[in-house]
Parts: C-alpha cells; structure tokens; sequence
C-alpha cells in the first residue's frame, strides 16, 4: 500500500500539468475514442446475442395426438440441427440429430386430456448452453428456443 501511495505521489504533478496543457481540441479526441470504443463493445455484444441465437438449437414439433378415449396423448418432437440431451425429472435422453423424441403424457384425472395446453422445454446442447422451448399444442407450433444460461 505504501509503495502504491509512493509511486502515485511521484506521478501526480506530471499527471497535473499534463492534464493543464490538454486543449479543447485533446479533450474532444479523447472523448471522442472513449465514446468510439462503448459503441463498439456495445455492438460486438449485440452480434454475440445475434449468433447466439442464431446457433440455438431448434426442436420441432413432429406430431401431437389424443387418444380416441382421452385419458393420454402422445407428443414427438424432433431434432433438426445438433445433438441435445434433454433432461427430464428422471433422467437425460439425448436426442441426435434428424430423430424423433417421443412423450406419453397420461391423464391422472378422471378427466379427459384437451389439446389447450402447452409444453415447455428445458435443455442443453453439447456446449452445455441451457435453453428453453415452448410448444403450444393448440397450434401445434414451436416457439424460438430462447438461451437461460451460457455453457462453458
């Protein structure tokens, strides 16, 4: 701590009248490169969001049926870029690319199961990004995979 102190009492008359001999001129170059480098870190984030995005793994919604009676339904989705894994509450499937996963979902009501719901999915790609998908089945649409937490 001493040293730091010493060093920045050696320094700080040259630093004073440097500072006392900048124009209006230096100033507003100055100003001007600092504000030139925010923008461009601000952009070089802004097209790592992009690529991100970009790059996010994509699940398609394969096929959605009831059962005739309503007591389960089946739901497949299917892998169109990279390997994933999706993890369950039970375990983690890894899904290659171009195949098919498929989900029974059962009734545990006596209720029949109707299509106006949907299904969210959380996984993670071999880069260890965490992603989350939502299917909705009343239009039988996936949404766009959106990045909840950055790998590696």
């Amino acid at each position: 701590m001493e040293s730091i102190k010493a060093l920045w009492e050696s320094w700080q008359p040259q630093i004073q009248s440097w500072i006392q001999q900048l124009t209006p001129l230096h100033a507003g170059i100055a100003g001007g490169l600092v504000f030139l480098y925010i923008i461009i870190r601000l952009t070089q984030k802004s097209k790592r969001r992009k690529r991100l995005k970009a790059l996010a793994p994509q699940l398609v919604l394969d096929a959605f049926q009831i059962a005739p009676l309503g007591r389960d339904a089946f739901f497949k989705i299917r892998n169109n870029r990279q390997d994933i894994t999706i993890k369950s509450d039970y375990a983690g499937h890894q899904i290659d690319r171009g195949k098919v996963y498929g989900i029974l979902l059962e009734a545990a009501s006596t209720q029949r199961i109707q299509n106006d719901f949907s299904i969210e999915a959380t996984f993670l790609d071999q880069a260890r990004n965490v992603y989350k998908q939502v299917f909705d089945l009343r239009q039988q649409v996936a949404f766009q995979a959106k990045i909840i937490k950055h790998g590696y």
